[in-house]
Order: C-alpha cells, then structure tokens, then sequence
C-alpha cells in the first residue's frame, strides 16, 4: 500500500468509527499550562484532555497494533510537545532535554499500560513543577514569590495589585516597589501582562 492511499484509509476509518481528533485550542491550553507552571490549571484539565486523547489513540489514532508500543508513541509525543512548549517559555534546553529523555526511556522500559499512564501523569507535574521554579529562579524576596505563586494561580481571571497585596497582607505600593527591587524593574502589573 502506499502512503497516499494508507492515509486515505486512516481518514476513512476514523471517520466512520466517529473518532474525534483531539481539539487544537484544549490541547494549546493544556501545554501553556504546563508551561506556566500552573499546576492548578493543569490538574483541573488533565483527565478530561487524556481520556479524550486515549481514546482517540485507542479508537481511531492507532500508531501501532500493538497496544503497549501505540501507548508509548503517545508518550513520547507528548513529552516532546511538552518539552517544546517549556522551551519556548523560559527552560533551559538541556535541562529539558534531558528530563525528556529520561521519562521517555522509563516509558521505553515498561509493559504496563497503567504504569505508563502513572509516568505521565507523574512526567506533566514534573514539568510543570520546573517551571513553576524556573519563574521563581531570580527572585529573592519570599513575598514575591507568594506574589508570583498568585498571579499563576488566578490568571484566569482580572488580577489587580490591589488584590494582590490583600492577599499577601501588604499595600500596593511597597508590593509594586518590592516586586521591581526582585523581578527586574518590573512592576507585578507589566508581569501579569507579559
């Protein structure tokens, strides 16, 4: 069979089992969160997004025959997307790398697919906890970093520095010139918007 006519059937077959590709803006969601180091976020979406992803690859997005090897192709995919998209928001390349290798050779090693979903699970928090650290790296002051910890925690939402320094029991102004001194001249406001 040739390409062309094997991606004809693929179509064909995933169009009438009814298997729906994954949604492009949830799975973008889904990575920045991760990016961001937003563990909240990440939590509330990821068991929605995977069951939708596994059964997408179980039902219509078939890698392999073989459940095993189909289940850690998945895995590998996704820690590469994850990768990519930490990358791109601020981790280091070699550190990324290297934590993405090491995950996907666990994956490689296993024969249990409820351990590979374990691996995954435990892969995202992994990545998401790094870069929860790696926004904090150089700040110096605990309060900012409380500060930061809130801004990820409620971007979903209007923040303002009024908020903010209710929440960490401070005014707004010394919050905006504590958070200048720490976070590179920056002011917590222009670090919500950036």
């Amino acid at each position: 069979m040739d390409i062309k006519h094997e991606f004809d059937y693929t179509l064909f077959t995933q169009r009438n089992a009814y298997t729906e590709v994954p949604d492009y803006d949830e799975e973008t969601i889904f990575y920045n969160s991760i990016a961001d180091g937003n563990l909240d976020k990440v939590n509330e979406i990821k068991e929605v997004y995977f069951q939708q992803r596994r059964s997408f690859g179980e039902e219509g997005g078939k890698l392999s025959s073989d459940k095993n090897i189909n289940r850690k192709y998945y895995f590998v995919m996704l820690a590469a997307t994850i990768m990519r998209f930490c990358i791109a928001a601020g981790l280091d390349r070699e550190s990324a790398f290297a934590i993405c290798s090491v995950y996907i050779n666990k994956a490689d090693a296993m024969t249990n697919l409820k351990k590979i979903d374990e691996l995954e699970m435990a892969m995202i928090v992994d990545f998401t906890k790094r870069m929860q650290e790696n926004r904090k790296k150089n700040v110096i002051s605990k309060q900012v970093s409380r500060c930061i910890d809130y801004i990820y925690k409620n971007l979903h939402h209007k923040i303002t520095v009024a908020e903010i320094a209710k929440h960490l029991d401070m005014t707004p102004s010394y919050l905006s010139k504590l958070f200048a001194k720490n976070a590179g001249a920056l002011t917590p406001r222009r670090y919500i918007f950036q």
